[in-house]
């Protein structure tokens, strides 16, 4: 019997941008490979903090997420207004005159070119929330990433995604910013662990599907 061939997953957060100094989605990835340990041999798991940059954007998802090519992306930032976690259901092919990381708005007044105004998450966001809040923690879905930088890299990975031959599981979680101590780092930790958990699930049994048919 031919080895299976492992899921690759990238999980990505931000780095500091004007007003929040140190970005709790890029600080918690670190923690989340650890959590993330146990799927080590159904998963080959990347890591990426991405500076809070419209160009940097761009440049990674047409560099290392194109190279890595990942079956499931989910990414992660922060929102100031968010009380828990906040899985995204849409994103726009919008941008705005926000300065980023470097003091620099958007060049452009669209993500993609010629690409749809809007584009749905390619996660079970319903079923996500449902399992976080069974579970005790703060959820809910949105149709609204805003239109900065997580609207941008959503935006910018579902395209992205849209080339390949197979479907790739991708999406956005906003989580609340540092100072709300309303959810603590133990419980945005934990649905993130239970988010790519689910993703992971299901992709196993997408290709026990696939196999068990044929395809």
């Amino acid at each position: 019997m031919p080895p299976i061939e492992k899921i690759k997953v990238l999980v990505t957060g931000f780095g500091p941008f004007p007003g929040v100094r140190s970005n709790p989605s890029g600080d918690m990835l670190g923690l989340i490979e650890r959590r993330l340990v146990r799927f080590g041999n159904r998963a080959t798991l990347q890591t990426a903090v991405i500076p809070t940059n419209w160009n940097d954007v761009e440049t990674f998802t047409s560099g290392t997420l194109a190279a890595f090519d990942p079956d499931i992306a989910i990414h992660f930032g922060v929102h100031s207004c968010a009380t828990g976690l906040r899985v995204e259901k849409l994103a726009q092919n919008c941008t705005c005159s926000q300065a980023d990381a470097s003091g620099k708005g958007s060049p452009r007044h669209c993500v993609v070119e010629r690409a749809p105004r809007a584009l749905k998450s390619t996660l079970e966001t319903q079923k996500l929330v449902s399992k976080l809040t069974a579970r005790g923690l703060p959820a809910h879905s949105s149709t609204n990433a805003g239109r900065y930088l997580c609207n941008a890299l959503l935006f910018a990975s579902l395209y992205q995604a849209g080339g390949r031959s197979a479907p790739r599981q991708t999406g956005f979680i906003h989580i609340p910013p540092s100072r709300d101590r309303a959810m603590q780092k133990s419980a945005v930790l934990n649905g993130a662990e239970l988010i790519i958990g689910h993703c992971i699930a299901r992709q196993i049994h997408q290709s026990l599907t696939t196999k068990a048919s044929g395809g």
